[in-house]
């Protein structure tokens, strides 16, 4: 599979977004429309990507078998300095539940850790947090990230799980005679790991993850 090109992994492009539900609140109505439109889809294989880190993203989700919709849900809310409102949407809702949570992951870039975005994860968490397993893969470093936190004054969780790659983009090793890379081996690892401990939504019953191969996921 193809990998990333380039380091462009800017996820405010410009692009008009193809969202078909907003969440605002509590509603079982959106979350029953979230869930038809992954039994009905379920993919995000036609998607245009903002970025090759959510091309790579998605790789590793389809090897996994993880089915999953691409931006396709707005979740609303509030600045609660500002008062302003204003919409997060996750690059993949899954198809997952795990603690009687919707799985969401959400890829991000070291550089565009501003406050704009924490606040934006911070207030995620604070309001949907109860309803919604928010994963982010990032390849910032704890430190850097604390830090940034600290600067910004946000003190509460931005993610229920923080998948750090810093030190492994671009690096790779020797395995039975081919190049193995290892930021993808650790994140199918982790994504091995979700879906022995996740249930899906159809059957309600965990579901042991394939023997996963990653010698031909990277990003470039």
């Amino acid at each position: 599979m193809g990998g990333r090109k380039g380091v462009h992994r800017h996820h405010y492009d410009g692009r008009k977004k193809d969202v078909s539900v907003y969440v605002d609140g509590d509603s079982a109505h959106e979350e029953n429309d979230i869930k038809k439109m992954l039994r009905q889809d379920g993919t995000g294989k036609n998607a245009n990507y903002a970025s090759s880190f959510e091309t790579f993203m998605r790789d590793l989700l389809e090897q996994s078998k993880i089915p999953f919709l691409y931006e396709k849900v707005s979740f609303m809310l509030t600045d609660k300095i500002t008062k302003r409102q204003f919409k997060y949407t996750p690059d993949f809702i899954t198809e997952l539940e795990t603690n009687g949570k919707t799985v969401i992951v959400e890829t991000h870039g070291a550089k565009y850790f501003d406050e704009r975005n924490l606040v934006k994860f911070s207030e995620f968490m604070k309001r949907y947090g109860a309803r919604y397993h928010l994963i982010l893969v990032t390849d910032i470093s704890p430190e850097k990230l604390e830090r940034k936190m600290q600067q910004c004054g946000i003190s509460g969780p931005i993610a229920s799980e923080i998948w750090h790659t810093n030190g492994l983009y671009g690096k790779s090793k020797e395995e039975g005679g081919k190049r193995v890379d290892l930021e993808a081996e650790y994140i199918a690892k982790m994504l091995d790991e979700l879906k022995s401990r996740s249930r899906l939504f159809d059957t309600g019953e965990s579901k042991e993850p394939p023997m996963l191969v990653v010698l031909r996921i990277r990003r470039r």
